[in-house]
Order: C-alpha cells, then sequence, then structure tokens
C-alpha cells in the first residue's frame, strides 16, 4: 500500500525510464550469457589440442600423435576406445 502512495505521484516519465532501464539491464545479462555459451563451444579439437600445447601441457611428441589419430579418424576426434561386450 505505501508502495502505491508514493510511487502514484511520480508520473508516467518515470514509469517508461524504470521499464527502459530494466530491459536494458536484462539485454546486457542476455548478452554476456550469449558471449560466454558460444566462446565455449566454438572451439575444435584442433584448436583445444593447439592451445594445450602453448599452455604446455602436452609435449610436442604427444601432441604429433593426437594430431596424427584426429587426421586418421577423419572425425576431428580421438579414436574411441575398445569396445565392451553388450
Amino acid at each position: 500500500m505505501l508502495g502505491y502512495v508514493y510511487m502514484h505521484n511520480m508520473g508516467w516519465g518515470w514509469a517508461i525510464l524504470m521499464t527502459i532501464a530494466s530491459l536494458a539491464i536484462l539485454g546486457l545479462l542476455a548478452g554476456v550469457v550469449l558471449t560466454a555459451v558460444r566462446d565455449r563451444r566454438s572451439a575444435s579439437p584442433h584448436e583445444i589440442l593447439d592451445r594445450r600445447l602453448a599452455a604446455g601441457e602436452i609435449d610436442p611428441d604427444e601432441y604429433g600423435r593426437a594430431r596424427a589419430a584426429m587426421s586418421r579418424e577423419g572425425s576431428g576426434g580421438l579414436p574411441a576406445g575398445p569396445s565392451t561386450p553388450a
């Protein structure tokens, strides 16, 4: 009740301004989330492998073996492990 009494005399200008500000904040938040999700999904297996080599997580020999395995498979992924009996 008190909110209505105090907000009642503010006029349409404030209502429109607050609506625009709220929509701008929601749009900014949605843009940040979409950018974060898109950046995470866009890395190909080759880019991930390159990044791991640059960071020192793998050595050049392991890098070469993984690149060769990816080109042999043709699907862009590492070879699948042994199949398990059903």
